[in-house]
């Protein structure tokens, strides 16, 4: 195994310098294993065995992700022409290549991005703890078990002590930069660009703009005459139903405008006593939670929100498990009605500082008079769904358009009037709509060549940016042969050239990614896993012979 370096060090989260102007060319990154340019010895061919076993790497399709595109073609090309390892890439239309990867767990190598929220806990769960390996759509599509990670990621959960906790998380991340099931690729920044003449007040948040601590706190200016946040996607919506969001940010985007949560949390991680449902919390022992929740929620056909609608969304999570739910399925017992406006939430398991963030902030109330009898609720399509959130649905074109208005007898005090998307697949047209002010808002910003260019040159265009919680990462399906080799899955982590790809891909708005923990969740990050990786195509060989495999010009063996 190769040896893992400790940096000298800790990298700061890099700030973006040059956009279009760097000097390095893409091309610069790609090479042969045999072009003669390498002066590195490769091993006697004699003692090659069988070679490694081609990998298939998922792609998005380009019009869909257009960096994520290049970056995994780019990185298969360095692994194939310079590691040795041979990647083929295939391109899938991303709702399959998504359920192919997370429901099924068929694949070899896929990259996508992922934003853990506000605490790593449920994510950790999800991906990491073994349980989760043997089933398909309950989260571990990486197949990665291993005991001692369950002890890490249970005392995670249950702990009361920040100090223990922080202890745990930072041995979790040095297992999984040695291990390598996953590898971040880059950290991806939170970006929101927007017309400074009709919106202003954006708030930065880790889980980023596109929540409702912004939605309650952006300024509607005098150039903005409907006061509208009017956005788009790139793709149609599959659904308005809350059961179904699959934790997909062209649905979490509205649901957190549509429905309440029992749990928000403030930009500082502690609970939003104003924004959240929840009014008061208690914790008569580590396996029970009592809420009490506000009295003046309603939904949007005028009916109180109560005690019964929270607890018939925590049984219904238990009783029918829906998959974006699945950790919270198999850790809640069940929930009981104290009173009209109190809750108890039942646990399986002890949760300490990680419950608020695990069992409150993700959960998406629903209204027990519309979905009670319902079997498989995830299934139904909803179109018009009855919201408890700041804005109600007013019309639904699928594929078309989706217009949300504000709800007058709503609880908080915001100033939008609503939230219009139009399902625009042209960059050209979507820059031309901003540019007229048509679009106001970037409601899932990526980073391109034209943001870049327009921040520059249009004066009423601002870019909102803070640290986010999320990466662009590789996923490693460690069931499959050569790729269950840790030499391997670490060889692979080496060969990424990521300063590249930052630089020349993502016009340096995402910087290098190195830990499953972002720096923005400040303590719990490990600094110690940064610098393991940095695109060193002789570490990688290195790691590769440490492992017992063999190099010669036509790729990596394994050793006869």
């Amino acid at each position: 195994m190769a040896t893992f370096r400790t940096p000298i060090d800790r990298r700061k989260f890099l700030k973006r310098a040059t956009a279009a102007g760097s000097g390095i060319a893409i091309a610069a990154a790609a090479g042969c294993l045999d072009d003669g340019d390498d002066d590195e010895e490769l091993d006697d061919e004699e003692e090659a065995g069988e070679p490694l076993p081609e990998f298939t790497y998922f792609n998005n399709p380009e019009d869909y992700n257009p960096g994520r595109h290049d970056t995994i073609n780019l990185i298969a090309d360095r692994w194939s022409d310079e590691v040795g390892i041979n990647v083929e890439v295939e391109v899938l239309e991303w709702g399959t290549l998504f359920s192919t990867v997370n429901d099924e767990y068929e694949y070899d190598l896929a990259t996508w991005s992922q934003f853990p929220g506000v605490d790593i806990a449920e994510n950790v769960a999800e991906r990491f703890t073994s349980a989760h390996a043997d089933e398909p759509g309950t989260g571990n599509h990486m197949g990665y078990q291993d005991e001692e990670m369950d002890e890490l990621i249970a005392t995670q959960q249950r702990t009361e002590d920040m100090d223990e906790r922080i202890e745990a998380v930072h041995e979790i991340q040095a297992k999984i930069a040695e291990d390598v099931p996953f590898h971040p690729i880059l950290y991806e920044a939170e970006l929101m660009p927007h017309k400074n003449d009709q919106l202003d007040g954006w708030v930065d948040h880790i889980e980023g703009y596109n929540r409702l601590p912004n939605y309650v706190s952006v300024e509607v200016l005098d150039e903005n005459e409907d006061g509208f946040l009017r956005g788009f996607w790139t793709e149609a919506l599959e659904n308005l139903n809350p059961w179904a969001h699959q934790g997909l940010s062209k649905h979490v985007h509205l649901m957190d405008a549509l429905f309440e949560k029992p749990i928000h949390m403030t930009p500082e991680l502690e609970v939003d006593e104003e924004l959240s449902l929840v009014d008061e919390i208690e914790r008569p022992d580590a396996e029970t939670i009592v809420w009490e929740i506000k009295e003046d929620a309603s939904w949007s056909d005028g009916e109180p929100l109560t005690a019964e609608d929270v607890a018939f969304t925590y049984q219904t999570i238990v009783d029918e498990a829906p998959s974006q739910y699945s950790l919270q399925a198999s850790e809640v017992a069940g929930a009981e009605v104290i009173d009209e406006y109190t809750v108890q939430i039942d646990l399986n398991t002890e949760f300490g500082l990680a419950a608020n963030g695990v069992i409150g902030h993700p959960i998406y109330i629903t209204p027990e008079h519309v979905w009670e009898g319902v079997d498989l609720p995830q299934e139904e399509l909803e179109e018009e769904p009855v919201s408890s959130g700041i804005v109600e649905v007013d019309y639904w074109d699928p594929g078309q358009e989706v217009n949300l208005v504000a709800r007058d007898d709503h609880r908080l005090d915001f100033e939008i009037e609503g939230i219009n998307w139009e399902i625009i697949t042209s960059s050209s047209t979507i820059w031309e709509l901003t540019d007229r002010g048509e679009i106001n808002y970037h409601p899932f910003a990526q980073p391109s060549r034209e943001l870049s260019e327009a921040h520059e040159e249009d004066d009423t265009l601002s870019v909102a940016e803070v640290e986010g919680s999320g990466w662009t990462h590789l996923n490693i399906n460690t069931r499959n042969e050569g790729l269950d080799e840790q030499a391997v899955r670490q060889a692979l982590a080496h060969g990424i050239p990521k300063e590249t790809i930052s630089e020349q891909l993502y016009y340096g708005y995402y910087p290098p990614g190195h830990s499953y923990v972002s720096p923005s969740f400040d303590e719990l990050h490990n600094p110690d896993v940064e610098g393991i990786y940095t695109g060193d195509v002789e570490e990688a060989h290195e790691t590769l012979r440490e492992g017992g495999f063999v190099i010669t010009d036509e790729g990596v063996h394994y050793a006869d």
